[in-house]
């Protein structure tokens, strides 16, 4: 979707999907809590650093922007269709892997630390990066953001949580602190080396 989309006009301008950085969750200070000085500025720097990366034809068109395993059904061929495109907007190529990176880790390897989660990780960018690059292209530069994108949709997150979007978290205080965490530094999304995956799948 991304690739073909790129040169694609709307015939009608004004009923074009939105850019990424138009996400009300993205407006940071409107969700997180006062007294969380310090994961407020790393997020609202790392958004505004994400916003001055070019948006070249090559790179930015139409994502689904929430591709996760709720939102694919598995046909009777073993085929798999993507669903609810509400989230769809104009965005960079690379993020949409982040999404997908995010949720297939997060779920798949939940409660089992950070090693278990690197490892799945690996494993699962291996098969899909090898699909990936049949149908688009990604150069190494473009890899490199890769734990900038995850440390963003973990930030996103953090603001939907805050707001009491999300009723289905067993503990929410612990959530948070590990969201919170995140962008204070004490964790990464994904302990993996993104600069050799770089170096490796980049074109």
């Amino acid at each position: 979707i991304n690739r073909v989309s790129r040169e694609f006009a709307p015939s009608t301008p004004a009923r074009a999907r939105p850019r990424w950085d138009e996400e009300p969750m993205l407006r940071f200070a409107e969700h997180f809590p006062p007294e969380r000085v310090e994961s407020l500025a790393r997020a609202e720097a790392l958004l505004g650093h994400l916003r001055g990366l070019p948006r070249g034809p090559e790179t930015h068109g139409l994502t689904h922007g929430d591709l996760h395993q709720g939102n694919l059904h598995r046909a009777a061929d073993g085929s798999l269709m993507a669903f609810d495109f509400d989230d769809c907007v104009y965005h960079h190529a690379v993020s949409e892997v982040a999404v997908v990176l995010y949720y297939a880790t997060g779920r798949g390897a939940q409660g089992q630390g950070a090693a278990a989660k690197a490892q799945l990780a690996e494993h699962f960018l291996e098969h899909f990066l090898g699909g990936y690059m049949t149908e688009d292209t990604l150069t190494r530069a473009q890899l490199e953001q890769l734990p900038d994108w995850l440390l963003l949709r973990s930030a996103l997150l953090t603001s939907v949580v805050e707001t009491n979007v999300v009723t289905h978290l067993e503990d929410k205080a612990k959530a948070l602190d590990m969201y919170h965490g995140r962008l204070e530094g004490k964790e990464a999304v994904i302990e993996l080396d993104f600069g050799r995956l770089a170096r490796v799948w980049g074109r």
